[in-house]
């Protein structure tokens, strides 16, 4: 038995299994294997202090300081993982002590030995290796494997001198390597002191002086950093992604934010590794990192045309980029009701070689059906068009056949570690900017050299949310009252100015937070006037100006404003984000697979939008996995027809209307429930879905009074425009098309927040952590 652990106090042994996430253990190999697994994903593998050590004799750790460093989420080498977690299993009632194992000389690595009713076990928590079960000390080889990677204990061949049992891991090749052979008698931890010496002391001894180690598990995903290479294997060991890390700053921010050891003295750790090693160490360093390779995935709901602009825009992105043909590929599902159309377009692609796939309607089907009975689809398989959350779940699964499934779905992107490009069909390649006085539409064919700059440079994000220009994401009614605001400035200062005056745009604060949005969680930013801005960059006087804006003013009906346009940053810096929207790029296939786009269908038959964002606050809870907003954006218009926002035509009816903005605030409200859950925090649905509510009553009544007092300042027969010229007619033809779409929003002034959709929200937030384990299960 080893002698000198220290006994662990009930308040240390309560810290402690609060760290590793366990509620309570049984004395068994259950609970055994629950901990250890647990202790594996709540400390990180590293050498991090060994290296910023500088070669100093650290003497004999205490154990006490290491299990210290355990309760902080420390983590580091076998001798501050394994000796802190035999004392957590001796305070817990095992049987347990430390055995030495030999890697590369006698008794270098500490492990843990336990003693249950079924025999002993080894328990290894320190090797950096997903050793999810203990292995037992049979005379049989035991085998396991985890993220891919396969291991097989058992005794060791004859005349292995001083060991009883040998560890193995399969390699790519197939063949296996010996990791450690195993005496498992008790040791002291005393006995591990000249071992450790040399460990911090001795260049060449071990891995650990020679080069950076760094490993972190989580239930999805293992994640490595070995050097300049991250690598990240999928929980079902079927999907991998590999990514160069060059410079001082990109390690720092992987350590932080895949690893969580900003905290740790990398930057020490770093510095000694340059000393010791100059020639591989003088960062940055020259490191070869695969060439981008894409694979852009679309749902296709029947925007005439959508698929032939995605895949032209690619085309002329790939040319740019320089990329093999076979670099880019394009995948569609078919969301819509117009049989036919998207197979003519996709061969029209494959003809202008773009590799084009439009996924099959069994598989899609298939899918559906197993989306539904488990609870992750809201609409059934025979819903045509199928709401968004459910079109982005298919894509995923066809993903997932396509990767893991030989030999996929035809010659699109999938070896090495391709990228997913997950776009929505109201996108474009190009993108709004900013020049002169007003805005220009430009092509943005140098969208995958920026998304190749931004993987290699970035190497800790793993999704980048592109964002758009142009037409927000928000629907049409969330924005009327701040367009009407807008109309209604623009006409007052018109009608006060010379037709003739050069007219020059003055208002348009970008930087204020969603000033486009009338829901906006940071308040009424719409009631402070946005300036028209002319896309095609011509200087216009104050006549041609308004007629622009009037003529724009239709658009509305379908979504399309006239203002606060949004506008492409190439400077802006990546931020964490929770907002997807349709524009995601994802550079770890893994993070594909970590979190479901989810909707609730309501008893009313009412379908929640806002899955993206649900999505989003679910992502934010992913160990090791990076979402940020970037400089990306793809250009976003809508047009008649679109399906976009039904404020009046076809489907503008006031019920349509109504149960369109009913699914939004629903949407949004569920969000928010989500994400007050993964914060801790409380937070009653009513109260939210009565303050968004409350939000849109609020605005509309903005939008009315605005236009009551844009057609009372209008009727003025002294004002300039009333000389009966285009102005007076493009202003009738404005009215009119406001009139109709308020009388089409005229019930959303009335709406009220009601306890029975609150408590199916609740019930459904409330169920997404199961939904969430339901959707992992699929891709295994």
């Amino acid at each position: 038995m080893t002698r000198d652990l220290p006994v662990l106090s009930p308040r240390t042994r309560r810290a402690y299994l609060e760290r590793l996430g366990v509620a309570a253990v049984e004395v068994d190999l259950a609970g055994l294997t629950a901990l250890q697994v647990a202790h594996l994903r709540a400390l990180p593998f590293h050498n991090l202090f060994l290296l910023a050590g500088e070669g100093a004799d650290p003497g004999l750790p205490s154990i006490e300081a290491a299990v210290e460093g355990a309760l902080r989420g420390e983590g580091g080498t076998c001798h501050l993982l394994s000796p802190p977690f035999v004392a957590l299993l001796r305070a817990l009632g095992f049987d347990a002590w430390l055995a030495a194992g030999s890697v590369g000389a006698p008794g270098d690595h500490i492990v843990g030995v336990v003693r249950l009713r079924e025999g002993l076990f080894v328990c290894d928590v320190g090797n950096g290796h997903p050793y999810l079960q203990p292995f037992p000390l049979a005379a049989d080889e035991h085998g396991q494997t985890a993220y891919g990677w396969q291991f097989a204990f058992g005794p060791c061949p004859q005349g292995q001198a001083g060991a009883t049992h040998r560890l193995r891991r399969r390699l790519a090749d197939g063949s296996w390597k010996t990791v450690y052979t195993l005496d498992p008698r008790p040791v002291d931890y005393a006995s591990f002191a000249a071992i450790i010496r040399e460990h911090h002391t001795r260049v060449g001894f071990g891995p650990f002086m020679t080069g950076l180690r760094a490993v972190r598990m989580t239930a999805d995903v293992l994640v490595t950093l070995r050097d300049h290479q991250l690598e990240r294997f999928h929980r079902s060991g079927r999907l991998t992604s590999r990514r160069m890390v060059a410079d001082e700053p990109a390690i720092g921010r992987v350590l932080a934010r895949c690893f969580g050891l900003g905290s740790a003295p990398w930057l020490a750790a770093l510095a000694a590794l340059r000393r010791r090693h100059p020639l591989s160490w003088a960062l940055p360093v020259e490191v070869t990192a695969e060439p981008l390779r894409v694979l852009a995935t679309v749902g296709v709901t029947d925007r005439a045309s959508a698929l032939s602009r995605l895949g032209s825009g690619l085309l002329r992105a790939r040319s740019r980029a320089g990329l093999a043909a076979d670099a880019v590929g394009l995948l569609a599902l078919d969301n819509g009701v117009q049989a036919g159309a998207l197979a003519t377009e996709a061969a029209a692609l494959q003809a202008e070689g773009l590799p084009t796939i439009v996924v099959p309607a069994d598989m899609a089907a298939e899918w559906h059906a197993r989306l539904v009975a488990g609870g992750l689809a809201a609409d059934s398989p025979e819903s045509r068009p199928r709401c968004i959350a459910t079109c982005r779940a298919l894509q995923v699964a066809a993903l997932w056949r396509h990767f893991t499934v030989e030999p996929g779905l035809g010659a699109l992107p999938r070896g090495g570690s391709p990228a997913v490009w997950m776009i929505d069909d109201d996108l474009e390649f190009s993108r709004l900017e900013v020049e002169g006085d007003g805005l220009a539409l430009r092509p943005a064919d140098d969208v995958l050299v920026t998304a190749a700059s931004l993987r290699r440079d970035h190497p800790e994000v793993s999704v980048l949310i592109g964002g758009t220009t142009g037409c927000p994401p928000v629907p049409g009614f969330t924005m009327l009252a701040s367009q009407i605001v807008d109309l209604a400035a623009h006409v007052e200062q018109a009608g006060v100015s010379s037709p003739g005056a050069r007219y020059v745009p003055t208002r348009r604060d970008r930087a204020r937070t969603d000033y486009h949005y009338d829901l906006s969680d940071h308040g009424p930013a719409y009631l402070e006037a946005f300036s028209w801005e002319s896309i095609d960059g011509a200087r216009l006087d104050t006549r041609a100006a308004l007629l622009a804006h009037l003529q724009a003013v239709p658009g509305l009906a379908w979504g399309m404003p006239c203002t606060r346009l949004l506008v492409h940053d190439s400077a802006a810096p990546l931020v964490p984000t929770t907002a997807r929207g349709g524009n995601a790029l994802f550079f770890d296939l893994d993070a594909l697979f970590a979190a479901p786009p989810l909707a609730l269908r309501c008893r009313d038959g009412i379908v929640t939008r806002r899955g993206d964002t649900v999505w989003g606050e679910l992502m934010a809870g992913q160990p090791a996995t990076v979402v940020v907003r970037g400089p990306l954006s793809l250009h976003h218009v809508r047009r008649a027809g679109d399906h976009s926002a039904p404020l009046v035509g076809a489907q503008g009816s006031q019920g349509a209307m109504r149960r369109f903005a009913e699914a939004q605030l629903r949407g949004t409200t569920l969000a928010r429930l989500v994400a007050v859950r993964r914060s801790g925090e409380r937070v009653e649905a009513l109260a939210v879905l009565a303050e968004r509510t409350r939000r849109q009553r609020d605005a509309m009544a903005c939008f009315w009074q605005r236009l009551s007092r844009l057609s009372d300042w209008t009727a003025d027969r002294a004002v300039w425009w009333h000389d009966g010229g285009e102005v007076l007619a493009a202003l009738k033809q404005a009215l009119a098309a406001l009139a109709a779409v308020a009388a089409t929003t005229a019930e959303l002034g009335g709406a009220t927040a009601e306890p029975a959709v609150a408590a199916e929200l609740e019930a459904f937030a409330a169920s997404i952590p199961a939904a969430v384990a339901r959707w992992k299960e699929l891709w295994r």
